[in-house]
């Protein structure tokens, strides 16, 4: 078990796992600080493409 533990984590790029965090976060509240629709709109769907 503790093997497959140490593998896992050998496997993990803790920067991906930032950079993701920070872009789905982004997405969640930028809605709330800019209220133009069709602006929000496109931020959000790049952001969720990117992540």
């Amino acid at each position: 078990m503790q093997y497959l533990k140490e593998k896992t984590f050998e496997r993990v790029n803790a920067n991906s796992i930032a950079q993701f965090a920070g872009l789905a976060s982004m997405a969640i509240f930028l809605p709330y600080l800019i209220h133009i629709q069709w602006v929000t709109g496109r931020i959000i769907n790049a952001i969720l493409i990117l992540t």
